[in-house]
């Protein structure tokens, strides 16, 4: 984790505790855990009217993909007898926070505990990771097989950038289960449906000469476009009249066609004014999956209520998701063999971070 991550999520910490102490009072036996149920209970006094909560989320989350690895930089001597001179370096776009949003509804039906849910979610972002070395330097050397070059090939310029853009929906409904007045348990059940591109372009660059340079680039695109049962509970314990400790967990398993194409470009000399590339890769591929996702969120919630008498709150949390196998790409394992083409997940995606909500009821 970062330092900007650690120092926001500190931060958050700090002024949502601050807050909730001047405001608040401990709360005697009878007031929270007495016979009348305790402010944050989702539902009004007359069950029979409709209630709502609006919020919005900003996100400040670290995104990883796993299996994105595509230059070494040294650590290896080549030679079984041979001893290694320096620890190597294995490259990667890497993982950085960056932000995003969501906005959500709850309503309380007319029947007490329960109520319907929606939430959209949007990330996007661009990783990139880099490595050049003058010329006649060894060392860097590729990790994605290509016509162009292959793992045993030293090269100059080695460049790997992942983007994507990711929209998520999930709606439902909960029901609420309130415990000796400080505690609310909610299960909740429904639908997540996601829509997703990704884009990874890896470049490989070798000087032959001060007036050649070849370039091979790799790029890879995956969309995938789901929809499956997402299931999980959120618990509620109030520590005083306005402050809160939150947590919830959910898992979902999405099913639907995973697209995926690679195209390889080789340019003889980009140097040149007229340089000439030519596609020798192009493969799509399309097949089912059945992708399972993780979420886990704790954090701290204050309540308060505005001169117009509806409640408003702040939540500072910790969230975490997990896409499992998202990444997946058509691999060379090896130039030399025309067939040998490899399929399958090389790893999932995780994006976890700083949750901040406002959300009001009405």
């Amino acid at each position: 984790m970062r330092f900007s991550t650690k120092l926001l999520l500190f931060l958050g910490l700090l002024l949502i505790s601050s807050g909730a102490h001047a405001a608040c009072r401990p709360l005697m036996f009878g007031e929270c855990c007495g016979r009348e149920p305790c402010s944050f209970i989702t539902w009004r006094g007359d069950c029979k009217v409709l209630t709502y909560q609006l919020y919005a989320d900003f996100l400040y989350w670290q995104i990883y993909g796993e299996g994105l690895e595509f230059a070494r930089d040294g650590g290896s001597s080549g030679a079984p007898g041979t001893p290694v001179d320096e620890t190597g370096t294995i490259l990667s776009p890497g993982c950085r926070a960056k932000p995003g949003f969501r906005i959500g509804l709850t309503v309380d039906l007319p029947c007490c505990t329960w109520d319907a849910f929606g939430r959209y979610t949007y990330i996007s972002n661009n990783l990139l990771g880099s490595k050049r070395v003058a010329n006649g330097v060894t060392g860097l050397n590729p990790l994605i097989w290509n016509h162009g070059v292959n793992g045993t090939e030293d090269i100059n310029y080695a460049e790997g950038k992942w983007g994507f853009e990711v929209s998520v929906f999930d709606f439902g409904l909960g029901h609420n289960f309130p415990i000796g007045g400080c505690f609310n348990f909610r299960p909740h059940l429904g639908l997540k449906t996601t829509w997703q591109k990704h884009h990874y372009r890896v470049t490989y660059e070798n000087i032959v000469n001060t007036a050649t340079i070849t370039r091979d680039q790799i790029c890879f695109v995956t969309d995938f476009n789901g929809v499956g049962l997402r299931g999980g509970f959120d618990a509620e314990w109030r520590l005083c009249r306005c402050l809160s400790f939150v947590g919830g967990i959910s898992t979902s398993a999405l099913y639907s066609d995973l697209n995926q194409n690679r195209r390889d470009d080789h340019t003889d000399n980009i140097l040149s004014n007229n340089p000439i590339s030519v596609t020798n890769v192009w493969l799509k591929d399309e097949h089912c999956v059945l992708l399972p996702v993780t979420e886990l969120l704790i954090g701290l919630q204050w309540v308060a209520k505005m001169f117009t008498g509806y409640e408003y709150s702040i939540l500072v949390a910790w969230e975490t998701q997990k896409w499992w196998n998202l990444n997946q790409f058509l691999f060379i394992s090896n130039d030399t063999v025309n067939n040998n083409f490899e399929f399958g997940p090389q790893g999932g995606v995780t994006y976890q971070g700083l949750t901040v909500r406002l959300k009001l009821d009405f």
